[in-house]
């Protein structure tokens, strides 16, 4: 790096480094990797008694997402950084209100009011 040269590795995202070093990624016109470079989902599963009874809960998981940026923010903050984890979510809430509201959207309370409100009366 200090000579200016290129440099290849395996690298992938999210991961910190995606923030901090000047890359970019290789072309895979073979998918060494798998389709997409090896995409892949994270998933939330709930038992289906849990989730028939807390129906709101799927409806905020379903809707529930960050993309690798943001992933890779929070890796940064909390293991580059070593921030503590709930002031990193803390930040990241306070910073993308937006987002929160749209995981929210047609989620309710156990009271039946709809979510969103209740949790912006709480943001600092």
């Amino acid at each position: 790096m200090s000579r200016e040269e290129a440099i290849v590795w395996v690298g992938w995202t999210p991961h910190w480094m995606n923030l901090e070093l000047p890359m970019r990624y290789l072309e895979d016109p073979e998918n060494l990797f798998g389709e997409n470079n090896g995409e892949s989902d994270v998933r939330t599963l709930l038992r289906s008694d849990y989730a028939n009874a807390h129906p709101a809960l799927v409806t905020f998981f379903e809707q529930f997402s960050f993309t690798a940026d943001e992933q890779s923010w929070m890796i940064q903050a909390f293991g580059q950084e070593e921030r503590d984890l709930a002031e990193v979510a803390q930040q990241w809430i306070h910073d993308h209100p937006e987002r929160v509201e749209a995981m929210l959207a047609d989620v309710t309370t156990t009271e039946g009011d709809a979510a969103w409100p209740v949790i912006e009366a709480r943001l600092p």
